[in-house]
């Protein structure tokens, strides 16, 4: 019977073919340990217990790391942007499976995931010295993911009857916790500060410009091209984002929501900043590498990517 281990974020897991099942060819692919040798073991003891008692895939026993797999390879990965899949795997990794994985699938009920939540809004990390709380917003995509994985185990999956999530809440003490660093708006001063450092002919300088005056998020300003910038009527089209897949690999794509595709009515400042710009570009004949060569973009050159 053929059969392997392959890592997947911190995780190794195993998996076999076991053949036809009603029909079908089924694959079994479940979380095997913390190490490649775990992951063997575990592989050897499922394919004799496959062996010698015809045991595929018992749905009774499945643990919630093993149904979260299953739902980040079917859902996931063939339904959501890059940006969401990284989000939704270091989710998964480093706050549910620690706490929930082991837990059978059928046996999570509204009070496991309260407590879950609760402790999750108590626990501290350090960061730079400092120890901090998780805030509104990590709590809230812990929530997300959670509540969308076992929506789909109600349906279309039909492996529980009922989603324990949707009568948990994030407790309300967690709402009033906020690092100082949160929403914190950059003053003129600050910006011109910043600009000592990244002045006029520096990588960044138009960048960073863009973004003061448009709120652009990184990506965005990255992503953005000549022929959505319209100078005659001060019109910044937002369309593309770009993303980073690998150390130096990028992919343009379209933004994530529908809300982000949007027009920026830009002032005179800009307009003028980016008229000179593109005349600077046109002079140097200005091209991007990395394989997207067509297109004339603003904001991204390579070495920019370290600073921003």
């Amino acid at each position: 019977m053929k059969g392997g281990v392959r890592k997947r974020g911190k995780k190794w897991y195993y998996y076999f073919d076991a053949g036809i099942v009603d029909g079908k060819r089924k694959k079994v692919e479940r979380v095997g340990g913390n190490t490649k040798k775990e992951a063997e073991k575990s592989l050897r003891d499922a394919i004799n217990e496959y062996e010698n008692a015809g045991i595929v895939f018992d749905e009774t026993n499945m643990s919630l790391s093993d149904y979260l797999n299953f739902w980040y390879k079917e859902y996931v990965l063939l339904n959501c942007k890059y940006n969401t899949q990284e989000s939704y795997r270091n989710l998964i990794e480093n706050h549910i499976e620690p706490r929930l994985g082991k837990c059978k699938l059928k046996s999570i009920n509204p009070a496991i995931i309260q407590e879950f939540l609760n402790n999750k809004s108590k626990e501290t990390y350090t960061q730079n010295g400092e120890e901090k709380h998780y805030t509104k917003g990590v709590l809230k995509a812990i929530y997300v993911v959670l509540n969308a994985a076992l929506k789909s185990a109600v349906y279309p999956y039909k492996l529980i009857k009922e989603n324990p999530v949707q009568y948990a809440s994030i407790p309300k003490n967690v709402l009033k916790v906020k690092n100082e660093s949160d929403n914190k708006t950059i003053t003129l001063d600050e910006f011109n500060k910043i600009l000592e450092i990244y002045p006029k002919n520096t990588n960044i300088y138009i960048p960073l410009l863009i973004g003061f005056h448009t709120g652009m998020r990184k990506g965005e300003i990255l992503g953005l091209c000549w022929d959505n910038v319209d100078l005659d009527n001060n019109i910044i089209k937002v369309r593309k984002n770009l993303i980073k897949r690998k150390v130096s690999e990028f992919e343009l794509a379209s933004p994530k929501t529908k809300t982000s595709i949007r027009d920026i009515k830009i002032g005179d400042t800009l307009s003028r900043i980016l008229k000179e710009e593109k005349l600077n570009q046109k002079k140097q004949k200005l091209k991007l590498e990395n394989g997207i060569k067509k297109l004339s973009m603003i904001g991204f050159v390579e070495k920019k990517m370290a600073h921003l």
